[in-house]
């Protein structure tokens, strides 16, 4: 049974005292993301872990991977399946939100020669990004709850963990 808002708020179940509770745990891990010169593609190991994208000194989107080398390449390089993020970004420049219908979807958008630009320019926006990654966390459901918490901790504008 889920619960509604007013339920939620006598338990005192709400985003900051989560997010609170998490930080004894999770508080070193963003520092370290902090800390951490960002790195190049080529210093990306191919295993599972956490990556932080970020522009100048504004931390931009944070995710997790089972191959981080190969999921930054995706995001760079790839196409409507693997550059999720670029479509994001792109969506976000043509004015066109994300639809879950039959219309003005992903394919009619990839027909349209300026949503196509803007995907190849988020693209090569992202090629630009700085990156940061942990990759000593080995547990599924510890790293989904992580992306969760440091995306909230950095404010990451472009993670929204909304359902559709």
């Amino acid at each position: 049974m889920a619960l509604d808002k007013s339920q939620a708020e006598q338990l005192d179940i709400t985003r900051e005292r989560v997010l609170a509770a998490l930080a004894p745990v999770f508080g070193p891990l963003v520092e370290k993301v902090k800390a951490m010169e960002p790195v190049s593609m080529k210093m990306l190991p191919e295993r599972r872990g956490l990556y932080v994208l970020s522009e100048d000194a504004s931390y931009i989107y944070v995710g997790i991977t089972g191959n981080l080398r190969q999921r930054i390449k995706g995001h760079r390089y790839g196409g409507r399946s693997s550059a999720t993020f670029a479509i994001k970004l792109a969506r976000e420049v043509t004015d066109r939100p994300a639809t879950y219908n039959s219309t003005g979807g992903l394919t009619e958008l990839l027909g349209q020669a300026e949503f196509v630009a803007a995907f190849r320019a988020a693209k090569m926006r992202i090629r630009k990004m700085d990156i940061r990654f942990l990759d000593d966390i080995n547990d599924d459901d510890v790293l989904a709850i992580l992306e969760v918490y440091i995306s909230r901790a950095l404010g990451a504008p472009y993670n929204d963990f909304k359902t559709h």
